[in-house]
């Protein structure tokens, strides 16, 4: 039985990212490219049309590297043939479903490698287990109530109005909405059990996201898709055009590696809203697309094979 979907990703060989300094000749070889490895890439089929995991994927393959896409959809599988699984040294996920996960703890109970870890995408799949986790931690985030609607309707205290009532399970911001008052969160339709109301926190219309690779940090200022609607006298509304990059400062590099470490996270988004006493974490996200960083391919496949040799020895 096949259960590896292989896409065949061409391409003449990208030169290698070298962080802010740029890039290397084509000609140069590292010892990151210096040996033939076997990659999957475990990917949702929602993901396929997105900048990753196939980004990183056409650049292992550009460097020589065997590259097999597997889509979980796509086949059945049996519990008892590894075979798909044979000389595999890494294996690369994307995504959260119930049959991506299996087949990723399948890979790791046989030894490979994986980025990242299906305990590191379990620990962030529920949106209230890790506002609970951020709590406990003690990272800046914002007061949360969990619970059905109609009782979360009820307890909310109205000072805590308004709040972004999330879906517990559901990645991004889909489904996500403002909600001002106790009467309006009443009146809701919500397709879960259950949501997360996190009280909404002013900002200038843009939210902060922080980009990861292993330790490498990268800050983006975007538009924020959720902001409170204008007043009937004016108020607030979203900001301008366009996201733009900004210079992580310390403090921001020092949030989003603690987040990764608390989760056992590698590559991850931390997001986030700028206060005057600094960044609050209103989430994180195992696996952002990255679509908007520069090189982000080549530092994919490199912090990847490094992962994949360091696993070898």
């Amino acid at each position: 039985m096949e259960i590896q979907t292989s896409i065949s990703l061409f391409g003449n060989p990208s030169p290698r990212w070298m962080g802010q300094g740029g890039y290397t000749s084509e000609g140069e070889i590292s010892p990151v490219t210096a040996e033939r490895l076997h990659v999957g890439i475990l990917v949702e089929a929602r993901c396929l049309l997105e900048s990753q995991p196939l980004g990183v994927a056409a650049e292992l393959k550009a460097r020589g590297h065997k590259v097999t896409v597997i889509v979980p959809e796509s086949h059945a599988y049996d519990t008892n043939d590894i075979g798909w699984l044979d000389g595999m040294d890494l294996m690369i996920s994307r995504g959260r479903s119930a049959g991506l996960l299996c087949l990723l703890h399948f890979a790791e109970a046989q030894g490979i490698a994986t980025i990242n870890r299906r305990a590191a995408i379990g620990s962030v799949s529920n949106r209230a287990e890790t506002a609970v986790t951020l709590l406990t931690a003690g990272v800046p985030t914002p007061p949360a109530y969990v619970g059905p609607v109609r009782e979360l309707a009820r307890r909310i205290p109205a000072d805590d109005y308004p709040v972004i009532l999330k879906p517990v399970f559901r990645g991004g911001v889909r489904g996500s909405q403002v909600v001002r008052s106790a009467l309006e969160l009443a009146r809701i339709s919500w397709p879960e059990s259950g949501a997360l109301a996190q009280r909404f926190i002013p900002g200038d219309g843009y939210d902060l996201k922080l980009y990861v690779i292993g330790r490498d940090v990268w800050a983006l200022r975007k538009p924020s898709p959720l902001v409170v609607p204008p007043l009937p006298d004016g108020g607030p509304g979203a900001a301008g055009p366009g996201a733009r990059r900004i210079f992580p400062t310390p403090a921001m590099e020092d949030l989003a590696r603690g987040c990764g470490e608390l989760f056992g996270l590698e590559y991850y988004g931390v997001n986030c809203i700028e206060t005057p006493d600094g960044p609050i974490v209103t989430g994180v996200d195992e696996f952002p697309d990255y679509a908007e960083i520069d090189g982000a391919n080549e530092r994919l496949a490199d912090f990847a094979l490094r992962c994949a040799r360091r696993k070898k020895r």
